[in-house]
């Protein structure tokens, strides 16, 4: 299966700019930042960012944390999206283009889902996603 993110991006309805914390993941880094998942690229990785765009970490450790989202049907099984292993705490996504939405809004929209949230962003609806 060969996809490029620009490809996964499109399919998903996802705004090309303002979501560059999705990249494709190479096996290597599946089996560094997720090893033992078993799962075969390719996959989406999703990094979380805080409000000023730095990558958050998870609470335990210096990893980042990371979501992953399955590709493969073959990988289906052990679950769509998978966190960092190890990783303690729960984290609220914040889309990139959060600050811009919010601007003169005085609401907050709170949805299920990474993707969700940036697309709301991206159509000018200030929202932070739950990761599912």
């Amino acid at each position: 299966m060969h996809i490029t993110i620009e490809d996964y991006k499109k399919k998903e309805g996802l705004p090309l700019l303002g979501t560059d914390n999705y990249t494709l993941l190479s096996q290597k880094e599946i089996d560094t930042f997720f090893s033992g998942s078993g799962v075969k690229s390719p996959a989406v990785g999703i990094q979380y960012m805080d409000l000023h765009g730095e990558r958050m970490k998870c609470l335990n450790s210096d990893s980042p944390y990371l979501r992953m989202r399955v590709l493969r049907a073959e990988d289906e099984d052990k679950g769509k999206y998978k966190t960092t292993p190890g990783c303690s705490g729960f984290r609220v996504y914040i889309p990139l283009q959060l600050r811009k939405a919010i601007e003169g809004k005085k609401y907050l929209v709170i949805t299920e889902g990474e993707k969700k949230a940036d697309i709301a962003c991206a159509h000018g609806i200030p929202c932070i996603g739950v990761g599912g």
